[in-house]
């Protein structure tokens, strides 16, 4: 078998293919690396003749690496071949010379007469420069520096398995770290200990995974890495068998019997390496109205999500605002700054949805959770607009999802004419009430909606301070859908309701703003609104209305493709007019935009 010439490719698909399946069989978070890898090697152009051309596929550290040759040793061994010295492992190999050993010609040297004659060994034997062999040093981050902090946060949620997000990780992080998790330009520093995570994503210790929000997850490195910085540093880190078993009867993943730990098993789904970014949450749906739910009061678990309980004296309340929320374009910090003037524990956050809420936060471990109660702030001039282009349906639909009890629709007075809208401010204000049982409250000035913030926290620090208020801080592995978000809480509500103490249940921040997020996780009858509304002059009425006649694009296109394939155009373009022409006036669909949805859709 030819060291130089010989490709080894094919076997080294063959076994990340096997590694890949056993990795899924049991459960491992793995596999989605196996996976990975074996996508970028059939990439991969060139020759994999080394253990050098092995280690430059991407997703093949040193340990798969390892593997793969251990498995290449063992075939040479079965089919009576000589094992490649090229996949020797070069760390413990030798430093001597490569012509040590081999027999040389004696050289020819020239003497003071320029007579040509042999050299003697001792003549030969003048000091020359050798090339050291240079290894690669291992990345290990400094202690207390931005990827230190990282590893050490990740390493201890298990982020190998469920994954985190930036805010979850900046949050918990600052305790390990001499730096902060958040630049300040307006200072001059432009640097944060987050930018670590580029490193970490450069030496395969974290890798990362989808958008809006991007979840980082360990690598099995990064995992070793994390495990022996805890311990350097005395930090304890909670270890988990690594290996479930998986019930086949509901294909739930449960933790070992065998396992010797007090923990109580976790619940996750069963990892989809084929499309991961729809992994369903921890629990699909949730039965309120059983009376047989699992909860382990010891272990802090209600039906395998963890819980923490507050005491009333262990947080505090703040408000939080959302940055771009302004008085004006030349006075953007009013809201902030006016706010802590009159005494208010005001923090300012970017908010995916609202324009102001009220959180908890932990006194010792700074952990923050969403109360009860969110505003939505309007200019008159803005809810006008937002009236006319549809968002504001779409805003009081996503404040329905958050699934709070007290949701404030503020109005806010301002300079300008609306004389031609009043009576659809006053409809709209109207249903605001009614229809989505929000509280409506009017001011006439950035002063007076600065007045409400301030006496709404001084009634929610008495509510839960002065009535000892226990707070529930819900700790799910994953809730990425935002239905299951909702029933999540619903489910706490109904088990921790009527008891001796008063209990307020709620979600961390760093879920609820992951989960809420305006372009996260929409479901097929969103996405088919959205699409239909980049059509010039279909408004959200009309939109609805299509989509509950079509309910998919696919039933749409399905309409002018199949169902009246053989009909001439000139007549497919009245076909949506027929279908819409008894409805009232918002709905109905003129000559002009007919035109316009066949362009897109019929042709």
């Amino acid at each position: 078998m030819p060291d130089a010439i010989e490709d080894y490719k094919p076997l080294f698909l063959e076994w990340l293919k096997d590694l890949e399946a056993e990795a899924e069989k049991k459960g491992k978070r793995i596999a989605l690396g196996y996976r990975r890898a074996l996508m970028q090697m059939k990439r991969y152009e060139g020759r994999l003749s080394s253990r050098t051309a092995l280690r430059q596929v991407q997703f093949i550290g040193k340990k798969t690496a390892d593997i793969l040759i251990e498995k290449l040793k063992h075939h040479c061994e079965e089919k009576s071949l000589e094992f490649p010295s090229s996949f020797a492992d070069t760390c413990s190999l030798k430093g001597e010379d490569d012509t040590e050993g081999i027999a040389t010609e004696p050289k020819s040297i020239s003497d003071s007469s320029g007579n040509k004659r042999k050299s003697t060994a001792l003549e030969l034997e003048v000091p020359t420069t050798r090339k050291r062999r240079t290894t690669k040093r291992a990345y290990i981050p400094k202690h207390r520096s931005g990827g230190y902090a990282i590893l050490i946060v990740m390493v201890i949620a298990r982020a190998d398995i469920r994954g985190m997000v930036r805010t979850e990780i900046c949050e918990q992080a600052s305790e390990y770290c001499d730096n902060a998790f958040s630049s300040n330009p307006a200072s001059g520093v432009f640097y944060s200990a987050w930018q670590s995570i580029n490193t970490l994503l450069n030496n395969d210790l974290v890798y990362k995974h989808g958008r809006s929000p991007a979840r980082y997850y360990l690598t099995e490195e990064g995992k070793d890495l994390g495990l022996k910085l805890a311990k350097s540093s005395n930090i304890i880190v909670e270890v988990q068998n690594e290996d479930p078993d998986i019930s086949f009867d509901n294909n739930i993943r449960l933790s070992s019997e065998c396992q010797l730990s007090n923990d109580p098993p976790v619940y996750t789904l069963p990892f989809n390496r084929v499309q991961p970014q729809v992994e369903r949450p921890l629990i699909s749906r949730y039965d309120v109205n059983s009376n047989e739910a699992n909860h382990d009061r010891n272990n802090c678990t209600l039906n395998g999500v963890r819980y923490e309980v507050w005491e009333a004296n262990e947080y505090e309340i703040f408000l939080v605002v959302d940055n771009r929320e302004v008085r004006s374009q030349l006075d953007r910090n009013f809201f902030p700054t006016r706010l802590k003037e009159l005494g208010v524990p005001v923090l300012v956050e970017t908010l995916s949805i609202g324009d102001a809420l009220w959180i908890a936060q932990h006194k010792e471990t700074k952990k923050k959770v969403v109360l009860d109660c969110i505003a939505e702030r309007k200019r008159i001039d803005d809810l006008v607009s937002s009236i006319k282009d549809g968002r504001f349906i779409e805003q009081k639909t996503r404040l329905k999802r958050t699934a709070l009890e007290n949701i404030y629709y503020i109005v806010e007075e301002a300079p300008v004419d609306v004389q031609e809208m009043t009576d659809s401010i006053q409809t709209a204000m109207s249903g605001t009430i009614t229809d989505s049982k929000f509280h409506l409250a009017r001011t006439k000035s950035a002063d007076e909606t600065v007045q409400f913030f301030v006496s709404m926290t001084e009634v929610i620090k008495k509510k839960y301070n002065g009535n000892g208020i226990r707070i529930v801080a819900i700790k799910p592995i994953n809730c990425d859908i935002q239905d299951d978000f909702a029933s999540l809480k619903i489910l706490f509500k109904h088990e921790f309701s009527n008891r001796r103490h008063q209990y307020e249940c709620c979600h961390l921040f760093y879920n609820f703003q992951a989960t809420l997020g305006k372009s996260d996780f929409l479901t097929v009858k969103d996405m088919f609104i959205q699409m239909l509304m980049t059509i010039r002059g279909l408004s959200l009425d009309k939109a609805i209305a299509i989509q509950k006649h079509f309910h998919t694009p696919k039933g749409l296109i399905e309409f002018f493709k199949f169902e009246h394939a053989v009909t001439r155009d000139s007549e497919k373009k009245d076909l949506i007019y027929q279908a819409f022409k008894n409805q009232v006036n918002t709905k109905k669909i003129g000559r002009p935009l007919l035109e316009r949805i066949f362009q897109v859709w019929g042709k």
